[in-house]
């Protein structure tokens, strides 16, 4: 797989992502695997697993539990958006969904007001959700299709998402694992809507891949 690398000899897994590196297996080998990179790469100390690409890991007492954790994501997230568009007040909601019936037709013809920023508020959105909240990423994807194309109607559909995030900035995705290696599968979960895009009546498809046992369960895409 691109960017990690499997030393079967140690059974370590090191993931590179640009100049974060990510080491895992047993913990007994890491000192030793640290030393003899940094012969010939200028690194620094290894740290523990706290916070990697914008995400902490919060570990259980007894490692077998992990909270991914992107609640000052989510407020800088928010705070972009209102630097954005701070004629858009925020307000409670409980989805990141317009209400079915609410948008104006006219509106799909008119140009947004946030045309020009609104790619680079959706890849904010969309590095969140990837990394921690997976609720988010049917909106923002159908925004996604819509950047060339901005409406007054998807201003009002991204108002509605950040809004959803300004309502739950807690939110945090968790993981177990507490079973034996040969006591685990990867189960994935697929569905697809029917004819839920407006625009072109397409079904939308979606998954959810995890590792799953009798006592666990790790979301891993």
């Amino acid at each position: 797989h691109p960017s990690s690398f499997w030393f079967e000899k140690d059974r370590l897994m090191l993931t590179v992502y640009v100049d974060d590196l990510l080491l895992s297996g047993p913990a007994a080998k890491h000192e030793a695997f640290w030393t003899k990179l940094a012969k010939d790469i200028d690194i620094e100390p290894p740290e523990p697993l706290d916070r990697f690409l914008g995400r902490h890991h919060e570990l259980s007492a007894d490692g077998c539990a992990c909270v991914l954790n992107m609640v000052d994501y989510v407020h800088q997230t928010v705070d972009m958006f209102k630097q954005h568009a701070p004629q858009h007040a925020l307000k409670r909601v409980n989805t990141p969904f317009c209400p079915e019936g609410s948008l104006p037709a006219e509106g799909e013809d008119a140009r947004g007001e946030l045309s020009g920023s609104a790619c680079a508020l959706l890849m904010k959105h969309l590095w969140l959700a990837r990394l921690a909240r997976p609720d988010l990423q049917r909106a923002i994807c159908a925004l996604a299709s819509h950047v060339s194309k901005w409406s007054a109607n998807d201003d009002r559909r991204l108002h509605r998402l950040v809004c959803y995030l300004f309502s739950t900035p807690d939110l945090k995705l968790e993981g177990h694992v507490r079973d034996k290696p040969e006591d685990l599968t990867i189960d994935l979960w697929v569905d697809a809507d029917f004819a839920g895009a407006e625009d072109d009546a397409k079904s939308t498809s979606g998954a959810y891949l995890a590792l799953v046992g009798s006592r666990s369960f790790m979301p891993l895409m």
